[in-house]
């Protein structure tokens, strides 16, 4: 019986990888340690402010555990591990330096509910990196880094009592996925001249106007694209292992604005994207918009 369902699962991953649509590939090894270097500079200035705000009572009076200062202050010492450990594998150059970043958390509960979310973009940004990298070495950091990044996410999801998980798999985001999500945090213009530009490119922004989406809802999106009104669009939201995508209802009001229908049966840490094509299994091809980043929680299993 463990043969047949080992069998049947490694047919349906392979499946999945054989729809995948290479990108372009131009880019190097080093160009893919330059932007990992950024998102963990971006997450250790993340852990940075938030813990020189926020007290141990703000957490408390947040509804967090005791322990939760104390384990984010890990969580940062992780990131700076791994952002030494990234530029050493770069080399004495380039040096990448920290930008100026800003992050929208008001309060403690905020900061816990973003610091779940950068951690889930983070571990999917690792593991859609892992393809392209060509040297063993790089690969195996990469992966470690990913495990860590994910086990801290599952962490912040169950101190805020939601799921720890979205599934049996995380999903994978392109680099220019990635990167959209992450430009969000980075202050424009305040780079050091000095640092090496960022291979990858950020989509336009998808804002998403309603708070606290659940699936089956119809919500407004916003968007700053030049795809002419007449071309269709389609809403992909991103989980699990591609080609896992899930498209909902989209309908375009206006050039800057239309409505989407959430897909029922969403679960975990999800992506939204607006894209001209019903292809989207990991793959730039097509996206004009996103993606945007929702989390659907869900119930444990009843006993």
């Amino acid at each position: 019986m463990k043969s047949i369902f080992f069998t049947a699962a490694l047919a349906a991953l392979q499946a999945s990888a054989s729809v995948i649509i290479p990108r372009d590939t131009k880019f190097t090894d080093t160009d893919i340690l330059v932007f990992a270097l950024n998102l963990e500079l971006i997450e250790v200035a993340f852990y940075t402010g938030g813990l020189a705000k926020f007290s141990q009572q703000a957490f408390t009076t947040a509804g967090l555990p005791s322990v939760y200062r104390g384990r984010v202050q890990q969580i940062l010492q992780h990131e700076q591990t791994h952002a030494a450990t990234i530029q050493g594998l770069i080399g004495k150059s380039p040096v990448v330096r920290p930008c100026k970043y800003t992050f929208p958390y008001t309060d403690a509960a905020s900061f816990a509910n973003l610091a779940k979310t950068i951690e889930g973009v983070g571990t999917s940004a690792y593991i859609g990196a892992a393809q392209f990298i060509s040297e063993k070495d790089y690969l195996i950091v990469a992966d470690s880094i990913s495990t860590i990044e994910a086990r801290h996410a599952s962490w912040l999801a169950t101190e805020l009592a939601l799921t720890p998980w979205p599934g049996a798999f995380d999903r994978a985001l392109t680099f220019d996925e990635a990167f959209t999500l992450a430009s969000n945090f980075i202050v424009p213009g305040s780079c050091p001249s000095s640092n090496p530009p960022i291979a990858f490119k950020a989509n336009p922004q998808l804002v998403i106007q309603e708070a606290n989406v659940t699936t089956g809802q119809t919500i407004h999106v916003s968007f700053n694209i030049t795809t002419p009104q007449s071309t269709p669009l389609f809403a992909a939201f991103l989980t699990g292992v591609a080609p896992n995508e899930v498209f909902g209802n989209f309908t375009r009001m206006g050039k800057g604005n239309g409505t989407v229908t959430v897909p029922k049966g969403l679960t975990g840490q999800t992506y939204l994207v607006l894209t001209t094509t019903k292809v989207q299994s990991f793959t730039d091809v097509g996206v004009v918009a996103g993606p945007a980043v929702f989390f659907f929680n869900f119930p444990p299993n009843p006993n």
